[in-house]
């Protein structure tokens, strides 16, 4: 494992810019630092580390990567969250914070983006959660190599590689690493899911199997996204968005509220768009009444004389 690990794109990408490298002292993220060392990157990166505050392992992580990063002589920042790990929805909040943390790092060092250890497996086990939860294609669709998170460049160099040969890689040359307890006790979902991975392959449901399967499925939501961005949605006049009502007619459900998913995109960049099946009702109404209102996920929508306008909500 080597050179080879990272695509001639992927390798393109990361060569022309200046990355934080986040690192958790997990063997993914050991990993990628030393790949990133190894692919001749090291003077084109900054390690950080950010530890949320919720358990002794967070320090222990700290001190791990930054006496790492010193052996190797390697850039190194650090930060600390604030909100507790009792808080409703914890992951997806510490997640936001580390994440902002991870963009002011950006813009003080005038980096160029994020590099993320996220590997196959992680792609694996978001799909099994999510197809527990009844997510559609948009959700079960894997993670991008490159995304955005409030514009800052997001990715994701590992993805197709698998969380044991990273760790085999770091074994042949005597790198050791930190495993996180709370992925070891089966406390979150995401690790009793772990868990759980070898029972699965026991009776032939494989990681690679289930990865190829997403890829299938990613492809798939990239030709629906193609055929969405055609649709014309242009500027109102008051202020807001405008869509033909004609342009919804006739079309599939997927179509429809992938529609109406872009609309609430455009008008709120940033915001979890609401959930498939109350754009689907919306749909509905959209495909079935002359006119009508409705409010939807923080947008206000009106439609009559064939036209549907969508605006902020405290702008209605």
């Amino acid at each position: 494992m080597g050179l080879s690990l990272f695509s001639d794109h992927m390798l393109e990408r990361l060569q022309g810019g200046r990355w934080l490298v986040g690192v958790s002292g997990g063997g993914d993220s050991v990993a990628l630092l030393r790949l990133m060392i190894k692919t001749g990157l090291k003077d084109r990166m900054v390690v950080a580390n950010f530890d949320h505050g919720w358990s002794r392992f967070g320090p222990e992580s700290a001190e791990f990567v930054e006496k790492l990063c010193a052996k190797l002589d390697v850039p190194y920042v650090s930060g600390r969250g604030q909100t507790g790990k009792a808080c409703a929805n914890s992951e997806a909040v510490a997640r936001d914070e580390r994440y902002a943390w991870f963009e002011s790092t950006v813009k003080a060092h005038g980096l160029d983006g994020v590099l993320v250890a996220h590997t196959r497996d992680d792609v694996v086990e978001s799909f099994l959660i999510r197809a527990g939860k009844g997510s559609g294609l948009r959700g079960l669709a894997g993670m991008d190599a490159e995304s955005h998170w409030h514009g800052m460049p997001l990715v994701r160099p590992l993805l197709d590689a698998g969380r044991e040969g990273l760790r085999t890689y770091l074994r042949t040359m005597g790198q050791d690493w930190l495993d996180d307890p709370d992925n070891e006790s089966g406390g979150s979902q995401r690790a009793r899911v772990r868990k759980l991975m070898p029972q699965l392959e026991a009776i032939g449901i494989g990681a690679e199997g289930i990865a190829a399967c997403v890829h299938a499925l990613t492809d798939a939501e990239a030709a629906l996204n193609a055929m969405v961005a055609q649709y014309e949605i242009k500027q109102a006049a008051k202020g807001g968005l405008e869509l033909e009502l004609a342009a919804l007619q006739g079309v599939g459900v997927e179509i429809g509220v992938r529609v109406l998913a872009r609309l609430m995109e455009t008008l709120l960049p940033y915001t979890m768009v609401v959930r498939r099946s109350k754009r689907a009702a919306l749909l509905v109404r959209l495909q079935s009444e002359g006119q009508g209102h409705a409010t939807l996920g923080g947008l206000k929508f009106e439609w009559k004389q064939g036209v549907l306008q969508a605006r902020l909500e405290q702008e209605a």
